[in-house]
């Protein structure tokens, strides 16, 4: 899954069933103490992402996706300069940006591309007993 921490090896990550990118995910831990996301770099989709999901926080697209591993990048001192104006607008409208909450009870999915993953995460933990553990899924 593209914005993911891990994303060779995970294929999605789901929070109570929506498939969430990792700023989603960060999003939530933040909310879980009262703090909103205001800003987000990254490449275009996922500023977008974020809007759709989290709300209207600030994002600056600083690459150009072209592919899963490719990006027309923009020069340094653009992305810089960019990046500071977004944080300053994104710490400026902080008041009006609310925590992006997840529903409790939590139930998070993580979907691996590949078994021994989940194997290897899971080990000897419930999620074995528990029977939660699928292939290529935990």
């Amino acid at each position: 899954m593209a914005h993911t921490m891990w994303s060779q090896r995970v294929f999605e990550m789901k929070l109570n069933g929506i498939a969430v990118p990792e700023a989603t995910f960060n999003a939530g831990i933040a909310g879980e103490y009262g703090v909103p996301v205001v800003f987000l770099a990254g490449d275009q989709t996922a500023g977008q992402e974020a809007r759709r999901l989290v709300g209207p926080i600030e994002t600056v697209p600083v690459k150009q996706a072209i592919g899963f591993y490719a990006a027309v990048m923009m020069h340094p001192e653009e992305a810089q300069r960019l990046i500071r104006a977004g944080v300053k607008r994104g710490v400026e409208r902080r008041r009006e940006l609310k925590p992006y909450k997840v529903e409790h009870p939590v139930k998070l999915e993580i979907t691996f591309k590949y078994t021994v993953t989940a194997e290897i995460l899971c080990g000897e933990h419930d999620c074995i007993a528990m029977g939660s553990l699928h292939p290529g899924q935990v």
